[in-house]
């Protein structure tokens, strides 16, 4: 099975601690490929030393977790969404993903 996670945040703490803890032990199951996209490199760093492909997604150090954050990205959605669709087919590579986890 090939998933896709999709993670956005301006700093690394708990919750991206315990998306490296589930990626650690996911990563033990041979039957699944996992991808990760981030606009994070500390945080795509840390997923691709567990032997994980992961992309940075660049469009700001911030979130998507209040509302003036989010009416920010209502501006930029349309630059986001283009660079978003073309880093997911250049991983697709022939074979769809099965599950893009937001």
């Amino acid at each position: 099975m090939k998933i896709l996670f999709i993670r956005n945040t301006g700093r690394m703490s708990g919750s991206e601690t315990y998306d490296i803890n589930l990626f650690k032990e996911l990563k033990n199951n041979s039957s699944l490929d996992i991808y990760f996209l981030t606009n994070l490199p500390v945080f795509a760093s840390r997923i691709s030393r567990l032997g994980i492909v992961a992309k940075v997604i660049r469009w700001g150090a911030e979130g998507i977790g209040t509302k003036k954050q989010l009416f920010r990205t209502f501006f930029t959605l349309p630059v986001i969404i283009i660079r978003y669709v073309s880093i997911i087919y250049s991983l697709e590579k022939g074979k769809r993903f099965d599950l893009i986890c937001l």
